[in-house]
C-alpha cells in the first residue's frame, strides 16, 4: 500500500510540474520563456520542453518548422491571437531584371516544389500558352497529337524549352496527366523523354490519341503578369507582378520549406489553433497525435515532373497532410485545408480520423491525387470535400468508414472519374453511408465525354457497402460499376438523375464480366436504369423507381429529401439488419431518409469565411480589372480602356455561308444553335467592352443557352482544340 501511495504521489507531482512556455515575435531566446519574458522561436521552446509541457504561441508569422523531439507535448495558439507557421519567406530584395520582370536571390530552393505567393494567392509558373486569369482549374491548353517522343503544333514560341522545360499532357480520355522533361523543340514540335509503355503513358494517355498540353518552367517563358520562375542552380527567383508593378519596395513570398509541422514517429502531440501557410503537416509513424482548430493553405505544390514514372503520371504522392502505413490513432478535427497541386490529405495507417473539416481546391495537376486519398482502416466523417481536378476521394481504405460528408464539384480537369473513386481491389467492407454527393460535371472542352459520376466502383471492385447516400445533379451515372463486381451492397440510397441526356441513376460497363453478390435494396430513384439486370445479380429487393420529373420530397431545392406521403416510399422497404435499424413505421422507408427519424445533414458544423477576394489582373484583391478579348488587362485601376473592336488580324465571320457556318436564331431570347456540328467545342461570349461574360462547352443539342444574360449585343467566339472556328456577333432580345 505504501508503495502504491508513493507511485501516486510521484504521478501527481509530475502532473503538477507540467509547464507553460511562451513564444512571441517580440521575445528573445535568451529569456526564460514565461509570458512576461517569452522566447522568440518555437525551436527554443522545443529544446527545453518536457513531457506534459505546453508551448503557447502568440500572434505572428513564424518561418520555422515545429519538430518536437519528445512526446506528450502541446503547441497552442494564444487565445484570440492569429498564429501562422509559414513555409514562405518574405523576399524584399528585388531588382529589375528586364522589362517588367524582377529578380531576387534566395537562401535555398525546393526543386519541383518552389512556389511564389503574392497578394494572398499562389502565382502561375512560367508557361505557354499564357493564362488569362489566376484560376488554377481553368486549363487554357491547346489540343495536339504526337507519338511517344514528340508532339506537333504550329507556332510554338522559342522560349528555351530544352533548358529545364517540362511538358504537361492530358490525353484524350483524361484519366490522368503525365509530365516529362523537354529534350528538343522547334516552332512546329516539342520532343521529350521517350514515354514508357506503362498504362499511365500509353493507350488513351498517348499523344497518338490526341490531348491537351502545356509547356512550362523556363525563364524565357516568363512573359505574362503573375508568372514566376525559380532557377534551382543559381538560387534566383524571377517574377512579374500581376499589375506589372515595380517590386523594388515590395514584398513577395517565396516557398522555402516543404514542412511546417513534423510529427513523424511522435506520440501524443497536440497542435491547436495554428494556421499553416505554404507547407504541410506530416504524421508518418505518428501515434495519438491531434491537429485541430486551424487551417492549412497551399500546403503542397509540385510541377509533378520529377520522381518515379508513377509520380510523373499516375500520382505525385504529395499532400498537405501526410500519413504513413504505420500511423495509428491520430485525429484531424475542425480544420480548413485548401489549395495544392496534389492531394489534401493522404490518409494511411489504422484508426486515424478526419472529422469536421473543409478540404478542397486540390489536384490541379490532374492526376490520381485528391482532396483525400484513403487507405487503411480509418474514419472520415462530417467533412466537406470540394473542387478537384479528378476525384474528391480516391481509394476506399480497408474496412474504412466514410460517413456524413458533403462531396461536390469533382472532374474540374479530368474525366471518367467522380466524387468517390474505388478501383480494382477488395476493400474489406468499407462502408460509405449518409453522404451527400452532388453537382459535378466534366469540362468537355476539346473532347466530349460527359463522365462525372458519384460513386465509381471501377474494374472489379469488391466488398463495399454504399447506403443512405443522396445523389443529385451529376452529369453521368450516380453509381457506376465496371467489369466484375463482388459483394457490393447498395442499400437505401436516394439516387436522383439529372436532366442531361447522359445522366442516369446507375450504369455499368460489362466488358464480358459477371457479378457476384451485388444487392440493391430500398433505393429510391427517378431512372429505370436502376433495375436493369446488368446492375445486380443476387437481390433487387424493394426499390422504388419514379419518373424523371417526379417530386417525392418535402423540398428538393432546399435539400430536404424526406419523402412525402404520396411518394410511395414510406413504410414500403425491406428490413435489413444493421442498415435499417431504428425505422419508425411498420417497415423501413425507401431512400436515404426515414420519416419521423432525426433529419441528418452532412458536413462540418461550422462555417469558414469563403469570401476570399480574388486578385484581378491589375493585382488588386477584389478589383474589377480583367483581360479583354485581345489579352490586355483593362478596366479597374489599370488606366487602360478595353478593346471594343476586333483584335489585330482578327476577321469577323457573321454566318459565313461560304463555309456553311450559321448560328440561329439571331436575335434570340437566349438559346442559340449551329447548323454544323460544333458539339463539345468551347464557346465564349464577351460584352462589347471586351469583358468575358460566358464560357461553356457547346451541348449535345449543338447549341448553348445564355438566357440569363441581359438583353444586348455580344461578341461570340467558338474554338475547337484551341483554334478559332467562328467569330461573330449575337443579340439577345427577350421581347421577341
Amino acid at each position: 500500500m505504501k508503495y502504491l501511495l508513493a507511485i501516486g504521489l510521484l504521478v501527481a507531482g509530475f502532473v503538477l510540474q507540467a509547464r507553460d512556455f511562451h513564444v512571441s515575435k517580440s521575445g528573445d531566446d535568451s529569456q526564460a520563456g514565461t509570458e512576461a519574458e517569452p522566447f522568440l522561436t518555437i525551436g527554443k521552446a522545443i529544446q527545453v520542453m518536457g513531457a506534459g509541457d505546453q508551448c503557447i504561441i502568440h500572434a505572428g508569422i513564424y518561418t520555422e518548422t515545429i519538430e518536437p523531439t519528445k512526446d506528450n507535448l502541446s503547441f497552442t495558439a494564444a487565445a484570440d491571437e492569429e498564429v501562422i507557421i509559414s513555409g514562405f519567406d518574405a523576399v524584399d530584395s528585388w531588382e529589375l531584371y528586364q522589362g517588367d520582370i524582377y529578380v531576387a536571390d534566395l537562401p535555398t530552393t525546393l526543386e519541383d516544389q518552389n512556389l511564389i505567393y503574392y497578394d494572398g494567392q499562389g502565382m502561375i509558373l512560367a508557361r505557354w500558352p499564357n493564362k488569362t486569369d489566376f484560376d488554377h482549374f481553368n486549363l487554357e491548353a491547346p489540343w495536339t497529337t504526337g507519338n511517344s517522343t514528340s508532339v506537333s503544333f504550329d507556332n510554338i514560341p522559342d522560349q528555351n524549352w530544352d533548358q529545364g522545360g517540362h511538358i504537361w499532357f492530358l490525353g484524350k480520355n483524361r484519366w490522368t496527366s503525365w509530365r516529362r522533361d523537354i529534350t528538343d523543340y522547334s516552332s512546329s514540335f516539342v520532343a521529350y523523354e521517350t514515354l514508357p509503355t506503362s498504362w499511365s503513358f500509353g493507350g488513351s494517355h498517348s499523344p497518338a490519341q490526341g490531348g491537351e498540353f502545356i509547356l512550362m518552367n523556363t525563364l524565357a517563358a516568363l512573359d505574362a503578369p503573375g508568372e514566376w520562375y525559380v532557377d534551382n542552380d543559381s538560387k534566383k527567383a524571377y517574377f512579374m507582378a500581376p499589375d506589372k508593378a515595380s517590386l523594388v519596395d515590395d514584398t513577395v513570398y517565396v516557398r522555402q520549406r516543404v514542412t511546417a509541422i513534423d510529427l513523424d514517429n511522435r506520440q501524443n502531440i497536440t497542435i491547436d489553433g495554428i494556421k499553416i501557410l505554404g507547407a504541410n503537416v506530416t504524421f508518418n509513424g505518428a501515434q495519438n497525435c491531434i491537429l485541430k482548430n486551424g487551417e492549412i493553405l497551399w500546403g503542397n505544390y509540385s510541377t509533378g515532373a520529377v520522381g518515379s514514372e508513377g509520380q510523373r503520371s499516375f500520382r505525385v504522392n504529395k499532400a498537405s497532410v501526410e500519413f504513413s502505413n504505420q500511423s495509428t490513432g491520430n485525429l484531424i478535427e475542425h480544420m480548413n485545408i485548401q489549395w495544392g497541386a496534389c492531394s489534401g490529405i493522404m490518409l494511411r495507417g489504422i484508426d486515424n480520423t478526419v472529422t469536421n473539416c473543409y478540404v478542397g481546391n486540390f489536384d490541379f495537376i490532374a492526376s490520381y491525387d485528391a482532396p483525400i486519398r484513403l487507405e487503411g482502416k480509418n474514419t472520415v466523417t462530417y467533412n466537406e470535400f470540394f473542387n478537384t481536378g479528378r476525384d474528391l476521394m480516391n481509394g476506399g481504405g480497408n474496412g474504412a468508414e466514410v460517413a456524413y460528408n458533403d462531396f461536390h464539384h469533382s472532374n474540374l480537369l479530368n474525366d471518367d472519374c467522380g466524387a468517390i473513386y474505388l478501383c480494382c481491389n477488395g476493400y474489406n467492407n468499407t462502408r460509405i453511408h449518409h453522404n451527400w454527393i452532388h453537382d459535378s460535371e466534366s469540362r468537355n472542352e476539346n473532347y466530349e465525354s460527359y463522365k462525372a459520376t458519384g460513386v465509381y466502383l471501377d474494374n472489379t471492385t469488391k466488398d463495399v457497402i454504399v447506403d443512405h447516400n443522396v445523389f443529385w445533379d451529376l452529369e453521368w451515372s450516380n453509381i457506376q460499376i465496371n467489369w466484375a463486381g463482388t459483394n457490393l451492397l447498395l442499400y437505401n440510397n436516394t439516387i436522383w438523375a439529372g436532366t442531361g441526356e447522359n445522366s442516369s441513376a446507375m450504369a455499368r460497363w460489362v466488358n464480358g464480366y459477371g457479378l457476384d453478390n451485388v444487392q440493391l435494396f430500398n433505393n429510391l430513384a427517378n431512372d429505370a436504369e436502376l433495375t436493369k439486370d446488368t446492375l445486380y445479380n443476387t437481390s433487387k429487393g424493394t426499390n422504388l423507381t419514379l419518373q424523371r420529373n417526379a417530386n417525392p420530397f418535402e423540398d428538393f431545392s432546399n435539400q430536404n429529401f424526406t419523402p412525402i406521403v404520396a411518394s410511395g416510399a414510406i413504410n414500403t422497404g425491406t428490413v435489413l439488419d444493421e442498415y435499417t435499424d431504428g425505422y419508425t413505421g411498420g417497415k423501413p422507408d425507401i431512400g436515404a431518409y426515414e420519416v419521423g427519424a432525426e433529419y441528418w445533414v452532412p458536413g462540418p458544423d461550422w462555417e469558414i469565411d469563403a469570401s476570399v477576394e480574388a486578385i484581378d489582373c491589375n493585382g488588386d484583391a477584389g478589383g474589377e480589372a480583367y483581360y479583354d478579348r485581345c489579352g490586355t488587362c483593362a478596366g479597374g485601376n489599370t488606366g487602360v480602356e478595353p478593346e471594343t473592336g476586333l483584335c489585330p488580324g482578327e476577321v469577323l465571320e457573321v454566318n459565313d455561308e461560304s463555309k456553311g457556318m450559321i448560328i440561329y436564331p439571331n436575335p434570340s431570347e437566349g438559346q442559340f444553335f449551329f447548323n454544323q456540328n460544333f458539339r463539345g467545342m468551347t464557346c465564349r461570349l464577351f460584352s462589347l467592352t471586351g469583358q468575358p461574360v460566358y464560357k461553356g462547352s457547346i451541348a449535345n443539342s449543338n447549341g448553348f443557352d445564355v438566357s440569363f444574360l441581359s438583353d444586348g449585343l455580344y461578341l461570340m467566339e467558338v474554338k475547337d482544340r484551341g483554334k478559332t472556328i467562328m467569330t461573330t456577333r449575337i443579340m439577345i432580345n427577350k421581347a421577341i
